[in-house]
């Protein structure tokens, strides 16, 4: 997807791995662990984790479903919400239950007269800002989340009173549930992954994340969010180990984005000398940065550099949005993989379904309810 191009020198690529193993370093000049010290943590990580199951929508988003306040008098009155997990953002919020505005829709929303355990922070109104010009906005408070089967105390949530932009209006879930740092919260307070560390719920500052991408054409789980552990299905892969660029975000450094040729697509490909058409590295690694951001389907990066991309696979810039389509969804098996590599020469490669978004739509063209594939680039 095209983002505005940066008046800054960093570039910034966001996309989501299907494997996510994320280990909190107390400061960025902590040494690495060696690759043998993770192995030998693998067998402890996973024993001890907790499981969160993930649902899809479509192959857009994960939700979860967590608890929020107690009651003492009746079960009904238990406040069930379905939230997005975000690791590029670091705020847990609601929508409360005196919400205005179209935004705030039909979502649950959340009664503090229905919790037994609530505690109110201040009456300053906080405001927590989203890609294309969403925010929420409302007061602070302080209530028990119950989340992957553990109860955590005290945990700071923001109440919207008021939500406005389009991420906010069309997407069904009822809050979201940061998982960056602290340092980013607009609540300055620490995420409920950190709140599982200082109450000590999970034995390892460790979060894994298995996203199942084919989950909706199957009827699958969307995947699971383990707490504090390594996802066991995965416990034979080989695990790397990357620094992060800064200990306020999940940000590493990426030494180059390429596509491996396969077979051109587009009737007029960008001319390629060499077996892979790569970006990224024209310019020095330093400058080259990816943050890891569970809370969106695409793939982002700086306007040219995408299209170049899209370029090539023959994807077509759509008139209405700042996206690319398929002509057709027959091209997809015939797609190259995408490449990221790290550490200057690790490659985390992705498959054609990895990166390519896949839906259904009403066929308009006739007079039935007959449904029709569409494809678009999460590029």
């Amino acid at each position: 997807m095209l983002t505005n191009d940066y008046n800054y020198r960093v570039i910034v690529w966001v996309f989501v791995w299907f494997l996510l193993v994320i280990q909190v370093l107390t400061n960025t000049g902590q040494a690495e662990d060696s690759a043998s010290d993770l192995a030998d943590k693998v067998d402890i990580l996973l024993q001890k984790g907790l499981i969160q199951p993930l649902e899809h929508d479509g192959n857009f988003l994960w939700i979860c479903e967590v608890t929020v306040g107690s009651s003492s008098q009746r079960a009904e009155d238990e406040q069930k919400f379905r939230v997005m997990l975000d690791t590029a953002s670091s705020d847990f919020w609601l929508v409360s239950d005196d919400c205005v505005g179209e935004a705030c829709g039909n979502r649950r929303r959340f009664s503090v007269n229905k919790s037994t355990s609530i505690k109110f922070s201040n009456n300053r109104e906080i405001v927590a800002r989203y890609g294309g010009g969403s925010k929420v906005s409302g007061i602070q408070v302080k209530d028990r989340l119950r989340l992957a089967g553990v109860t955590i105390e005290e945990q700071s949530i923001l109440l919207a009173k008021s939500m406005v932009g389009p991420m906010l209006k069309n997407f069904p879930y009822d809050g979201v549930l940061g998982l960056g740092t602290k340092f980013r919260s607009r609540l300055r307070a620490l995420t409920p992954f950190e709140q599982m560390i200082e109450q000590k719920l999970i034995v390892e500052p460790v979060f894994s994340l298995l996203l199942n991408p084919v989950a909706y054409l199957n009827d699958q789980p969307g995947g699971e969010f383990i707490f504090g552990a390594i996802h066991q299905n995965y416990s034979s892969s080989e695990f790397k180990n990357v620094s992060l660029v800064t200990d306020m975000e999940w940000k590493i450094k990426l030494s180059k984005v390429s596509l491996r040729r396969t077979q051109i697509i587009s009737e007029n490909p960008p001319e390629l000398n060499d077996e892979l058409m790569s970006v990224c590295n024209t310019r020095s690694s330093s400058n080259c940065i990816a943050m890891i951001d569970s809370g969106t389907p695409l793939i982002r990066g700086p306007s040219a550099e995408i299209q170049r991309l899209n370029d090539y696979l023959g994807a077509i810039l759509l008139p209405d949005r700042p996206m690319f389509a398929f002509p057709n969804c027959s091209m997809i098996a015939q797609l190259p993989n995408l490449i990221f590599t790290i550490n200057q020469n690790e490659d985390l490669e992705l498959e054609p379904l990895d990166y390519v978004i896949k839906y259904q739509v009403l066929d308009t063209t006739t007079n039935t309810t007959k449904m029709i594939e569409k494809c678009h680039s999460a590029l």
